[in-house]
């Protein structure tokens, strides 16, 4: 914060005293307010194949960028990759300081029982 006369422009101690140099109780306050912003993105796509009917399957889902871990709470870095029609899923999964969470890259017939392709009863 920073208060001075209106007037003379002298700075003054605080807001509730007149200014000594020219007697004015008129005062300019200038505040300041510092605050740290953390901006973070990411981008999600999905393709479709219009010869399949793959309106709610599609045959690629990407998703890159960062994302709240749900086991640690954290913000982490994350690479997401399921490509149905080359039988692929990539997942790469890493702290803010490149500490390696999680790397899979494997056939997606092989990525059974995670996510969203656990078994349900």
């Amino acid at each position: 914060m920073e208060i001075t006369c209106a007037d003379c422009k002298s700075v003054l101690p605080n807001e509730k005293d007149e200014c000594k140099k020219c007697g004015s109780n008129k005062k300019d306050i200038k505040l300041y307010f510092k605050k740290e912003i953390d901006i973070r993105g990411c981008y999600n796509f999905k393709v479709k194949d219009k010869t399949r009917n793959s309106k709610k399957n599609p045959v690629l889902n990407v998703f890159r960028g960062d994302e709240i871990c749900k086991s640690t709470g954290e913000w982490v870095n994350k690479e997401r990759v399921i490509d149905k029609k080359n039988n692929r899923y990539y997942e790469h999964v890493e702290t803010f300081d490149g500490k390696e969470l999680r790397h899979c890259d494997e056939k997606l017939t092989d990525h059974l029982g995670h996510g969203s392709a656990k078994i349900r009863r």
